[in-house]
């Protein structure tokens, strides 16, 4: 799964060993294929699902997994953010952020449904 504290370690090397050079810093880079691609559909690492198993996945759990290891991305955006602002973002003078990707989803029609369902697909894809 996703470890918090080893992703505070690492980006806090990274702040101390390059911050003098980078002004713009990424967290985590495309959460949703971390957790949806990695730990529902298993076509990324670590390949967990539950969806195809044993054909396709060896393991995982599709209901459960991939909002846990969610969670604990935003925990670890969360926190290497809050290192980034109390420590380095004063004397390095750059920012911090992550990056999200994601097709783009207009409503089949102009009728309500369409218009909710769009809006669930984006704040599903993009509401990091």
């Amino acid at each position: 799964m996703f470890y918090r504290k080893d992703c505070a370690n690492f980006a806090e090397t990274c702040f101390q060993k390059f911050g003098d050079r980078v002004k713009f810093w990424s967290t985590i880079a495309r959460p949703y294929s971390i957790s949806i691609q990695g730990y529902d559909y298993g076509i990324q690492a670590p390949g967990h699902c539950s969806i195809l198993p044993p054909l396709f996945c060896r393991s995982g759990n599709s209901a459960t997994e991939p909002y846990i290891v969610g969670h604990n991305i935003l925990l670890s955006h969360a926190t290497i953010v809050d290192i980034y602002r109390k420590k380095y973002k004063d004397v390095q003078g750059g920012s911090i952020g992550t990056i999200l990707a994601t097709p783009w989803f207009v409503p089949a029609t102009n009728a309500e449904k369409d218009i909710v369902a769009t809006q669930r697909a984006k704040d599903f894809m993009i509401g990091w």
